[in-house]
């Protein structure tokens, strides 16, 4: 992700933020610069998500969801996952009171042949 970091702080200072970039592990996905810019990098506009400062960090927004929520990753997410799962696992528990976290094999971003499973899951889980 480095390279996207770099990459997306350059264009968006060159005023290109509506550029495409190559974003997913496997590149066959795209995402605006500026778009990357603002949801992925510390301090970015939409940076709520404060994992990247540890698991034991705190989130001032997601400490103030007091309702259940149904967390599902696939465990093959080519967006979300940019750390490593139980990092990502123990922060979001650490961080939202009524947090049920549900990890679908083999699923990615799209869940892409896997909307049975995800159907069963969240019927399961509500």
């Amino acid at each position: 992700m480095e390279g996207l970091n770099y990459e997306s702080k350059k264009l968006v200072s060159e005023g290109k933020a509506s550029e495409l970039i190559d974003f997913s592990v496997n590149a066959n996905g795209k995402i605006s610069a500026g778009t990357y810019y603002n949801d992925f990098l510390p301090g970015g506009e939409n940076d709520f998500i404060k994992y990247r400062d540890g698991i034991d960090s705190k989130s001032d927004i997601l400490n103030s969801i007091d309702i259940p929520v149904l967390i599902i990753f696939g465990d093959e997410d080519e967006c979300v996952l940019t750390q490593n799962i139980d990092i990502i696992k123990k922060y979001l528990h650490n961080n939202i009171k009524k947090c049920n976290i549900q990890i679908i094999s083999g699923a990615n971003h799209s869940y892409t042949d896997k909307y049975e499973e995800l159907e069963e899951n969240i019927k399961n889980n509500i």
